[in-house]
């Protein structure tokens, strides 16, 4: 019973939280911090794949690729297309293109 107790107290603790510097992901006591400028793309796909670090609780997400970082990053916020244009206000080196954001040209 307290596994399942724990199981689900960190399922309420799931959290992103987006400033004009950096995206902060959070599930209970495990956390990391993006810095926008770090930000190569952010790509709708499978987030259960080889070299990824999971924030989602879903199968398909946002995947984070990042400058100098071999682990992408996983996510599933509730609205994904705010959550798309918010990250482009916020990041003048990336623009949004059918749905992802990629580098600016």
């Amino acid at each position: 019973a307290s596994i399942i107790c724990l199981g689900l107290s960190l399922l309420h603790m799931l959290s992103y939280t987006l400033s004009d510097h950096a995206l902060r992901l959070a599930c209970g006591p495990i956390g990391m911090s993006v810095p926008l400028d770090t930000i190569e793309s952010v790509t709708h796909g499978f987030v259960k794949k080889a070299r990824t670090w999971s924030f989602s609780l879903t199968i398909k997400g946002l995947i984070i690729a990042r400058r100098g970082k071999f682990m992408r990053v996983a996510i599933s916020p509730r609205d994904r297309d705010e959550f798309m244009h918010d990250l482009a206000e916020r990041c003048p080196h990336l623009e949004l293109r059918d749905g992802s954001l990629t580098p600016a040209t």
